[in-house]
């Protein structure tokens, strides 16, 4: 089985994570370094050889490589409110 996560990432609405993680009663220290983790992310556009400045800061998404942003994926995902 072939299963395409091009982009998975991008969909993720970070403010709705939270509440889910507050759901499901991730608190203290854990809950202050999701919201560190995903807080502060800027964009960068690249078209052909032309890049933005980091101007704008993104709501969505979650950083790609990072082995806890596959257990907020699953979370977000597989966990409705």
């Amino acid at each position: 089985m072939f299963i395409d996560f091009k982009g998975a990432y991008d969909t993720v609405w970070r403010s709705k994570l939270m509440s889910k993680l507050k759901m499901y009663r991730v608190r203290g220290n854990m809950l202050s370094w999701f919201g560190r983790f995903l807080a502060q992310r800027w964009v960068k556009v690249s078209w052909d050889e032309t890049e933005s400045k980091y101007n704008k800061q993104s709501k969505i998404g979650l950083p790609q490589g990072a082995v806890s942003s596959t257990i907020l994926f699953n979370i977000d995902h597989y966990y409705s409110i």
